[in-house]
């Protein structure tokens, strides 16, 4: 019965309408509300207020010429109190001559000599201390390392490579070789940066 198309729609519309009518309904009586006129209002004037003008007061200046400042006579100079010839000094005669040598007695006595400067090689002034790293030494993995650096004129070890057997030991070797303080090289007395130093570290597990 419902299936047919006239039948569905006699029924739908007027569902549909009576839906819309109210819905209609509902809304305008929310919508709608009764106007209530404002209270009238007294209308408030406004006057310019503008404040009056400032008499005007003249400063009197005192018009009496300055004073005129008396012209002073600069101090008169000091005399001499006498010349030459009044001051009784006894004059000086040079007459000396320089000696043909001089008497180095003194001077062999110091017994000056030309200092020799003693070189020297950087070294360390203590051994590096690393750290076994924990990884490679639950495995039982040993190593060697080789790093090459460069020590400052305090000696200080900067530019440090290492090549190891193992990179586990690669960091390890290089923070504690960054902590070593070398002896700086001296050369003719002079401290002196130096390059290219090689310096091997071991990595070895102990006799449990």
């Amino acid at each position: 019965m419902f299936q047919h198309l006239m039948v569905r729609s006699g029924i739908g519309l007027p569902a549909a309408a009576l839906i819309v009518w109210a819905l209609f309904s509902f809304m305008t009586s929310i919508i709608r509300t009764e106007f209530i006129p404002p209270e009238p209002q007294i209308a408030r004037e406004l006057t310019a207020f503008v404040m009056p003008p400032a008499e005007k007061q003249l400063q009197q200046f005192d018009q009496t010429p300055p004073a005129r400042i008396s012209v002073l006579m600069p101090p008169p100079l000091p005399t001499i109190a006498g010349v030459v010839p009044d001051v009784g000094l006894p004059s000086v005669t040079l007459d000396a001559s320089p000696p043909a040598t001089v008497d180095s007695g003194v001077l062999d006595a110091l017994n000056i000599s030309p200092v020799m400067y003693a070189n020297r090689i950087a070294v360390p002034l203590s051994p590096p201390a690393p750290v076994y790293p924990q990884k490679l030494a639950t495995r039982s993995i040993e190593g060697n390392c080789e790093l090459r650096f460069d020590l400052d004129e305090r000696g200080r070890p900067f530019n440090v490579p290492a090549t190891c057997t193992h990179d586990g030991f690669v960091r390890e070797a290089i923070r504690s070789i960054r902590k070593v303080q070398f002896a700086p090289e001296i050369v003719d007395g002079r401290v002196q940066i130096r390059q290219n130093v090689v310096y091997p570290l071991e990595f070895r597990l102990g006799a449990e």
